[in-house]
């Protein structure tokens, strides 16, 4: 038997998040007694932080000249990762055996439901299809400092491969032979010229001498007899197309030294000192 009064005891382990119904009873001398109805409580849901990354972005490429990629990264738990921390982007080929580069990409805090965007920057050293994929809270070494909760969302911080189709930069360069006319020492030709996924700085130069900044376009340019007549197509410091044409004489016409010129004719001979005269000519 005891007074009447309050009473209670501690229940561990039970469920996140669950109704819970429960009822007291009292036992004394007289018997045990049931509280009339049953009550019910609902226990709170633990914690959770989730981080995940986003497919990464552009799909495309160009050789040789920096990309920017990007990524989100996203925090689908009910709390906050309370402190900044690192992501990670990796650029691989097919296989995924090896990655091929890493780099480390600064993440700001993120709230429970909120996002952060994350990029860097990556030049290809050769053409194809690249992979490439983001990691949130994983640095080079795949190490990370948010204890995400609970522990099994540690294992879906990497987006997918993203397949990334990388291209050449190529380009034309077309600059015809020209015709001197006579008593000239030059002649002008129409040079043509395009860049494919051009990437600044680009060149048409003759001679060394750049004479166009554009990655496609046309302009006359004075050829010389002696030369040199040197074109060259660049874009980010790669030759993509060379020609070297010619300027000739006109038909008819032949090269002194100093200009496409005609021939001179000259004939000689004697004045006879008599002639006879026959009847019926002049």
């Amino acid at each position: 038997s005891g007074a009447p009064g309050e009473w209670g005891g501690v229940i561990t382990g039970m469920p996140s998040g669950t109704l819970i119904y429960f009822r007291a009873y009292g036992t004394n001398i007289a018997g045990t007694g049931w509280s009339v109805p049953s009550m019910s409580f609902t226990t709170l849901s633990a914690p959770t932080i989730d981080l995940t990354a986003s497919a990464v972005t552009p799909a495309t490429a160009i050789m040789g000249a920096p990309t920017s990629f990007s990524s989100t990264i996203s925090n689908t738990g009910t709390s906050g990762t309370g402190a900044s921390f690192t992501s990670l982007f990796q650029f691989d080929d097919a296989d995924h055996s090896v990655v091929f580069a890493s780099q480390n990409s600064p993440t700001p805090a993120i709230s429970a439901g909120g996002t952060a965007n994350i990029s860097t920057s990556y030049t290809f050293p050769s053409t194809g299809t690249w992979y490439v994929r983001a990691c949130a809270d994983n640095n080079t070494a795949f190490v990370g400092t948010i204890a995400e909760l609970p522990p099994v969302n540690e294992g879906n911080n990497c987006g997918a491969w993203t397949p990334v189709t990388v291209s050449a930069t190529t380009g034309t360069l077309t600059t015809p032979n020209c015709t001197i006319s006579t008593g000239l020492s030059s002649c002008n030709s129409t040079v043509l010229w395009s860049i494919t996924n051009p990437v600044a700085p680009n060149s048409v130069r003759q001679n060394g001498i750049s004479f166009s900044p554009a990655s496609s376009g046309s302009m006359p340019r004075t050829l010389s007899y002696s030369g040199p007549n040197n074109f060259t197509l660049r874009s980010n410091g790669m030759t993509l197309a060379t020609n070297n044409p010619t300027a000739s004489c006109i038909l008819g016409t032949s090269w002194n030294g100093s200009a496409c010129v005609a021939p001179v004719y000259s004939c000689t001979g004697m004045t006879p000192l008599n002639a006879t005269i026959y009847a019926g000519a002049n």
